[in-house]
Formats: structure tokens, C-alpha cells, sequence
């Protein structure tokens, strides 16, 4: 049997590029990453509605950044193409529920817009 939250493949990978913005005390960042994994089953017992299929998330962000490194301001999209999916899959075996499936699902699931302030002392 397959091994519990255990794909075949996992990768995550991510790029960062600094744009130097001359006569200016700040630079451009961008930043793309992404995350996938293969199929994975999310049950000890292998129930095959307990499989969490193939996904790809997708980040994004580009932010400004001091000379100094003190202060940023970025803008990010988060799980850009809106991919949904699950960190477990749980059966609920009882008699009000019988055959029924519950889903976890991570703050990361669906699209996430925001913009983060850091400032360093």
C-alpha cells in the first residue's frame, strides 16, 4: 500500500531578481515560486476518495526594498491560478454520516492577494 502523505515527486522552487534603480534609495524585487506535488493518498486505510491529486501553486511578489535594507513594501498573489486543494482527506465512518468525507484545507488553498510592510531596527 501507498504510504500516507507520501507522493511520488515534490518540488519547490524559487527565483529572486533585484532590480538596482539608480538615483533612487530603493530597489525593485521580484520574486516567482512554486510548489507541486504528485497524488498522494491522505489515509492509513487507502481509501481511494482519500487521494489528493496532482497540484501546482504558483506565487507571486514584487516589492520595493531600501539601499540600506531597513524597510520593504511588497505586493504578493498567493496560489495565483486559484488551485484548490486539500492537506488531508478524512472518511467519516458513523451512522448520521455514512459514506461522508471531510477536507482540510490550508489558508493557501484558494487565491490570496495582500501587501507586507517590514521594517527592520
Amino acid at each position: 500500500k501507498d504510504l500516507q502523505f507520501s507522493p511520488d515527486w515534490k518540488v519547490n522552487l524559487n527565483a529572486n531578481y533585484i532590480i538596482s534603480l539608480e538615483d533612487s534609495p530603493f530597489d525593485l524585487r521580484t520574486t516567482v515560486s512554486y510548489q507541486g506535488q504528485g497524488e498522494s493518498v491522505t489515509s492509513l486505510s487507502n481509501d481511494s476518495e482519500t487521494i489528493q491529486g496532482t497540484y501546482n501553486i504558483f506565487d507571486f511578489s514584487m516589492g520595493l526594498i531600501s539601499d540600506d535594507d531597513t524597510w520593504d513594501v511588497t505586493a504578493f498573489v498567493k496560489n495565483f491560478t486559484d488551485k484548490q486543494y486539500a492537506t488531508a482527506i478524512i472518511s467519516l465512518p458513523n451512522n448520521l454520516s455514512a459514506g461522508a468525507y471531510t477536507q482540510l484545507l490550508p489558508k493557501t488553498s484558494s487565491r490570496t492577494l495582500g501587501l507586507t510592510v517590514n521594517y527592520r531596527f
